[in-house]
Formats: C-alpha cells, sequence, structure tokens
C-alpha cells in the first residue's frame, strides 16, 4: 500500500526538504515507452508492482541467499581477460620497480610476485565461485584475495617511491603522506560520517 501510494503520489524523504513526484516522473521517462501496447506496460501500478515488490529469498541450508542475479560467462570471460591484461601490466610495472630497489632480498622476492600471485588467485575464486556447493566459501575468498591485492599494491608503490629519494625528498614524502591522512580524516568526520549518520536515521525512520 505504501508503494502504491508513493506511485500515485509524492514521495517525501525522511530528514530532507526534498520530494519526488513519482507519478510525474513515471509517466514522463516510462509511460512514453512503455504504455499501451508496449511490452511491459507500466502505466498501471498493477503493471509496475511486480517490478518494484522483491522477490523472498531463496536461502539455502548453509544460511546462504541464492541469487539469479549472476554474471553470464559471456560477462564473466570479458572482465577477466580485462582484468587480467591490465593488472599484469600494471603488477609487472610496480613489482619490478620494487624488484630493483635497495630494499633487502627477501622482502623484495617476497613483496616483488605476491600481488600478480593474488590477483590470479583472486580472479580464479571468481570462477570457482559459481560452483555448487563450494561457491560461497571461494566467493568469500574474493575478499582476502582483494585485500591482498590492495595492501601489496601500495606497500610496492609506497615502498618503491621512498627509495628513489634521499633523507629529504623521504621528509617531504612523509609530510605529504601525512596531510593526506589528515585530509582523508576531516572529510571522514564532516562529510562521510555524517552522512551515514543520516542514512541510518533515515532506514530506522521508515
Amino acid at each position: 500500500m505504501l508503494i502504491e501510494q508513493q506511485l500515485l503520489g509524492v514521495t517525501r524523504y525522511p530528514n530532507a526538504q526534498r520530494a519526488l513526484e513519482t507519478k510525474t516522473l513515471i509517466e514522463t521517462r516510462c509511460v512514453k515507452c512503455h504504455g499501451g501496447d508496449q511490452k511491459p506496460d507500466l502505466d498501471a501500478y498493477d503493471s509496475i508492482e511486480p517490478y518494484v515488490t522483491p522477490p523472498s529469498p531463496n536461502v539455502d541450508s548453509e544460511g546462504y541467499v541464492r541469487s539469479s542475479r549472476q554474471m553470464s560467462i559471456e560477462s564473466l570471460t570479458q572482465s577477466t581477460h580485462a582484468h587480467l591484461l591490465s593488472f599484469a601490466v600494471l603488477f609487472t610495472l610496480t613489482g619490478l620497480t620494487f624488484a630493483l630497489s635497495s630494499y633487502p632480498g627477501w622482502m623484495r622476492c617476497t613483496l616483488g610476485p605476491v600481488v600478480l600471485v593474488a590477483q590470479f588467485a583472486d580472479v580464479a575464486c571468481w570462477w570457482l565461485a559459481r560452483l555448487d556447493p563450494l561457491g560461497p566459501y571461494f566467493a568469500q575468498m574474493i575478499l582476502l584475495t582483494g585485500g591482498v591485492v590492495g595492501l601489496g599494491l601500495m606497500a610496492q608503490i609506497v615502498l618503491g617511491v621512498f627509495d628513489l629519494f634521499g633523507k629529504m625528498g623521504k621528509a617531504v614524502l612523509l609530510i605529504l603522506f601525512g596531510a593526506a591522512g589528515v585530509g582523508f580524516a576531516n572529510l571522514y568526520l564532516n562529510v562521510i560520517a555524517p552522512n551515514l549518520e543520516k542514512e541510518r536515521q533515515a532506514v530506522g525512520a521508515k
């Protein structure tokens, strides 16, 4: 009933001085192409309702929700192709730069190739996540492999850049990194955190 009222009239957002004329929006944006004989017909609420009502979750015995919104094989192949080619070049450049630095051999031999290996494992988990019933476990591994890729790449770049400069250059870099950290902290405290809190309050008020 709430959705029907919103579609027929005006939707007001909690804690905000604004309104959205949903009915006008549908008439001007949707019904022009999807009204009357055009499928799907969106000029009545009964026609729109199937698209705005979420389906009941299909939960298996392990507690995971099965979803039909799985990426197709063709799309996953294209994504894999693009990621492996572009990231291989990026990680080779950063890894090679770090490998030629003056850090200890054990550090260079470990951190140099680990990012590329972790990215390969990450992409492999994309495909293994499609397996049944072990897919959800490989999907969870993506969080780990992706984290290793991100942290490893950051370490290669930061340490590689530090190795290029002397004491004065390193001091300037530390000042720049510190300023960037202060700027991000200020952004989080004054912009990101307040907006997240507003969204939580808006969800709680519904």
